[in-house]
């Protein structure tokens, strides 16, 4: 029978259906993103707003329907860095339960990137430095023989755009500012995760870096085929930086390969990115179609 995962995060909302053969295998049925900026004015607030919520539960009641159309059992859900953070994030769990059936699990951030871990290392094996860089937060993981060690900043590309992005188009010192805001934290990571992690392959997962791939493949839609395994230097993160800065948020939506809803925070999410792959020694990136959905299937 198949089953059912959702990642309810601070921008995106994705569900996977799919089913696990008795290798452990998973085939993907039905994939959907929805994009419902969950975490809009959580940082100034630290609360859900009302507007988010809603996108969010509109979405979760389509998956519901979709779920039910492909007899999905179980349904896992769970709540990530908005949920962890807003004061009323239980009251919204409550809400979905009664109103959709759904169920969602709020997880910590330790158990994000476990997740995140297992999804990228059932690709690309266990010599990897995942990054999952997130609406609200930002993660690396990565594994050595005394086990997996996971770092989590409270910075994400919805975060940096609603702290620092007063301007449409971007300024330069609007960009300077968000530059500052991202080195200050990255210099909060324990000296010894450079050391732990030279020689790994960096793996990206969620919306920053496969929205950079599809950019730099130009795809007119959204492919996962073509995205998954797709390698992006650090040149490409450089151009791409140097093209969104001066364009407006309107401009930026007729990019190929961007999505429109994420058009406001592409530049600080890409710019997370690039200060990331530099804090590490980082040439290149592997972009990761799979991510915490997938990290939760494999545990089914």
């Amino acid at each position: 029978m198949p089953f059912a995962t959702i990642d309810i995060g601070t921008n995106a909302v994705l569900l996977l259906i799919g089913e696990k053969a008795a290798d452990g295998k998973i085939t993907s049925i039905h994939e959907s993103a929805e994009l419902t900026r969950l975490g809009q004015g959580l940082g100034s607030s630290n609360r859900l707003h009302p507007d988010g919520m809603q996108r969010t539960l509109d979405t979760l009641k389509a998956y519901a329907d979709i779920c039910k159309k492909y007899q999905a059992s179980p349904i896992v859900a769970v709540g990530t860095s908005a949920f962890r953070r807003a004061t009323n994030a239980q009251e919204f769990v409550d809400r979905i339960q009664k109103e959709t059936g759904i169920q969602v699990q709020i997880i910590s951030g330790d158990e994000e990137a476990s997740l995140s871990f297992d999804a990228a290392r059932a690709e690309f094996g266990d010599n990897i430095l995942v990054i999952d860089i997130g609406g609200g937060s930002t993660e690396f993981i990565w594994k050595t023989a005394q086990g997996l060690h996971t770092q989590s900043l409270k910075l994400g590309a919805v975060t940096l755009q609603e702290n620092y992005g007063q301007h449409d188009p971007l300024g330069t010192e609007d960009a300077v500012e968000m530059e500052g805001a991202v080195l200050e934290y990255l210099g909060m990571l324990p000296e010894s995760a450079l050391a732990d992690t030279k020689g790994l392959t960096m793996v990206g997962i969620a919306g920053t870096v496969t929205t950079l791939a599809a950019m730099t493949l130009q795809l007119e839609k959204y492919d996962h085929e073509q995205v998954h395994g797709h390698v992006l230097s650090m040149a490409d993160v450089e151009r791409i930086l140097s093209d969104l800065l001066p364009l407006s948020t309107e401009e930026r939506k007729k990019l190929p390969g961007l999505e429109p809803k994420r058009a406001d925070v592409i530049y600080p999410g890409a710019l997370i990115l690039e200060e990331a792959m530099e804090h590490f020694g980082k040439n290149s990136i592997v972009a990761c179609h799979h991510g915490i959905r997938w990290g939760l299937a494999y545990r089914l």
